[in-house]
């Protein structure tokens, strides 16, 4: 996953995001563990 140039994230059955490797944490301006725990779309939807 921290290999990956593409920013990516980890779901679980349940669409958390359980992972999120440091091109995403770069492109989205955000430090850390960046919306781990949140739902993916109310990250990516504001939902």
């Amino acid at each position: 996953l921290e290999h990956d140039l593409r920013p990516t994230i980890v779901l679980d059955t349940d669409y958390n995001i359980i992972a999120a490797n440091t091109a995403y944490q770069r492109q989205f301006g955000v430090e850390g563990t960046p919306h781990v725990g949140e739902k993916c779309y109310r990250v990516s939807h504001q939902f």
